[in-house]
């Protein structure tokens, strides 16, 4: 994969919002994170320039990590639409990272618009990108948090948050 320059604004000047709120959510752009690499890898928009520099770094350890990522990807749409079409209309993706092509509410939506997505993820930058790329979708939300390790909390079970609810 070809490093895009995607923080250049001329580059892509309908996206010029692309990065908005990115310095709020406690980005720092020199430091890479492993779910906008995960983005870059998927062929996503969502990523920066130390992001792909470490990205191309990984594959060259191993050059089947883009792909591997590119599998996931495709099982995770084929389990999702599956499980859409057998009427599961209720989806929690836990560790979600910054919402890309092929997402769990769009796959999910497609084949029965009123499945509910929740998406947990612990890291503040994946939480606020995921907040303003489902903005206007009152069935998907993306919360902070991450899931209870079993048997941390005796005779507690994690509950599912309603869209705009808190993870618990």
């Amino acid at each position: 994969m070809a490093p895009r320059d995607q923080d250049d604004a001329a580059a892509h000047p309908a996206d010029d919002d692309l990065f908005d709120g990115w310095a709020e959510a406690g980005v720092d752009p020199t430091k890479p994170n492993i779910a906008r690499v995960y983005d870059y890898w998927l062929g996503g928009r969502h990523n920066l320039v130390a992001d792909r520099e470490l990205a191309e770094a990984m594959a060259t350890l191993d050059p089947w990590i883009p792909a591997a990522c590119k599998a996931n990807r495709a099982f995770l749409g084929r389990a999702v639409r599956f499980l859409a079409g057998q009427g599961i209309r209720q989806f929690l993706d836990i560790g979600s990272g910054i919402p890309t092509a092929g997402n769990v509410h769009e796959v999910a939506q497609a084949v029965t618009p009123e499945a509910r997505v929740v998406y947990v993820d612990r890291d503040p930058v994946s939480v606020a990108m995921g907040r303003e790329l489902l903005a206007g979708n009152d069935r998907a939300d993306v919360v902070p948090g991450r899931y209870p390790r079993p048997g941390r909390h005796p005779g507690r079970r994690p509950t599912v948050p309603p869209p705009g609810g808190e993870a618990r």
